[in-house]
């Protein structure tokens, strides 16, 4: 008797502990009333009929069932102690706030379901942020009973990221290991801290350069500029010839064309053609601009002595360019002198032969590139940005990172190495007994099947 009493003040004690239930809420409060009543075995009154044979059984209910009705009131608000305090009965009190609480509980459900279908993370918050906020509607979807699977979750998130995480979400369903929810949750707050750094490291970058004066023209003396005035009036003579505007007559005598001055020649250099025009010449910098715009289609041969075995896509040839004879699949060997490519530095490169080459993306796709030319002095392998449009691939260059597209749907993709955008290739295919077919066989993510109706084969 005396264990009954204390472990009642017991109950008491732990009731008026919690939170008083006001009305909102009811399946939480339910949730602690319920093992509070249980440890000391005063629930059974909600469930089991008053006894009506044996008075001693009486009793003990009755006992036990004053004590359970007391023990809910205790937490209840005082709000709703004055509406349920005339109740007498545990089980009619229980079921009267059921009855008149409980259907919350469907419409809190339907609320969880449509608050998780239609979340998705925006550019203004932190992703790691809005991490925490998906697992919590999770969480809730859990709590009313609908239980998600794991993959489906990990997939759900993936696909809520913002809009600037599409090349993450592309790069995702091409992954071909299973991840679980928590290595993707890692593998998204990695992704997003190295952003964060680049653009940092490209802020303070862009900083730097913006306080650096590039060389220029010296201004002259102030006490010089009356002097130097009357100079420039003699070179800008109107009687005389202007050698900047007089008709050009023959070729230009630096580099042997037609059609130019030798004063606006791009490849002079250095070279200064008379005094006149090097007094109007604003700096001799000017030139190595444009030099360097005309080596930059084959920049690697300026700067590489070894070749390198990498698929550079350039947006300046207009031919695929292949330097290494053993990467073609299929191959037809051309006389010397028959055919020739003109790089930016005014040379001419020899072509030994062309033919058919594939190469297996690391997306799983298969670009096949015909009529490519082998010409072995290329330290490269070019892809031609002109052709890849023709063929209806959509190239597009942003922050480093070059992407293949057609038809909205993701092909391949390369990073800045060193000035040169590198294709991610993973292999070259050149078996020449083998049918093109063969390398169309490309096992994807059961979830992302829908995505690659497409063919993987790609010519160009």
């Amino acid at each position: 008797m005396k264990k009954q009493v204390v472990d009642s003040l017991k109950v008491i004690s732990e009731i008026t502990k919690l939170e008083a239930f006001d009305g909102n809420n009811f399946k939480r409060w339910k949730e602690r009333v319920l093992p509070t009543l249980e440890f000391t075995e005063i629930d059974r009154v909600l469930y089991e009929p008053k006894p009506e044979e044996d008075p001693k059984n009486i009793a003990k209910w009755e006992k036990t069932n004053k004590l359970c009705v007391h023990t809910i009131k205790c937490g209840l608000s005082n709000k709703l102690f004055d509406n349920y305090y005339h109740f007498t009965c545990a089980k009619d009190l229980w079921d009267e706030l059921n009855g008149r609480y409980g259907f919350e509980d469907e419409s809190a459900k339907k609320f969880a379901t449509v608050k998780f279908m239609s979340f998705q993370m925006v550019e203004e918050k932190i992703v790691s942020s809005q991490i925490e906020d998906f697992q919590k509607l999770v969480s809730d979807l859990a709590k009313e009973g609908d239980v998600l699977r794991e993959r489906f979750v990990a997939h759900g998130l993936v696909f809520k990221l913002p809009n600037s995480w599409k090349e993450y979400k592309h790069r995702y369903s091409h992954h071909r290991t299973y991840l679980n929810l928590q290595q993707i949750i890692i593998d998204i707050q990695i992704e997003e801290t190295n952003t964060m750094s680049e653009k940092v490291f490209r802020v303070k970058e862009f900083t730097s350069k913006a306080n650096i004066v590039e060389g220029g023209p010296s201004r002259p003396p102030q006490h010089n500029k009356k002097h130097d005035f009357k100079g420039k009036g003699k070179i800008h003579n109107k009687n005389g010839p202007n050698p900047q505007i007089q008709k050009k007559k023959g070729n230009c005598f630096i580099c042997g064309k037609v059609g130019h001055y030798a004063a606006t020649c791009r490849v002079k250099g250095n070279f200064n053609n008379n005094k006149n025009n090097n007094k109007g010449s604003t700096s001799n910098k000017a030139n190595v601009v444009q030099t360097e715009e005309i080596i930059a289609v084959v920049v690697c041969e300026a700067h590489l002595v070894t070749k390198v075995k990498g698929w550079v896509v350039d947006s300046a040839c207009t031919r695929h360019i292949g330097a290494f004879k053993e990467e073609f699949s299929s191959y037809t060997p051309m006389a010397e002198g028959t055919e020739c490519v003109y790089v930016g530095d005014n040379r001419s490169v020899p072509v030994s032969g062309k033919g058919k080459i594939l190469l297996k993306l690391t997306s799983g796709k298969t670009l096949s590139l015909n009529n490519v030319l082998h010409v072995p002095h290329f330290c490269h392998n070019l892809i031609s940005v002109h052709l890849l449009g023709k063929a209806g691939i959509k190239v597009l260059f942003d922050g480093g990172i070059v992407t293949l597209t057609k038809n909205e749907v993701f092909v391949g993709k390369g990073y800045d190495d060193e000035g040169l955008f590198v294709l991610n290739v993973d292999q070259v295919i050149n078996e020449k007994g083998s049918s093109s077919c063969a390398y169309c066989k490309v096992e994807f993510n059961q979830l992302s099947n829908w995505f690659y109706s497409v063919t993987n084969l790609l010519v160009i």
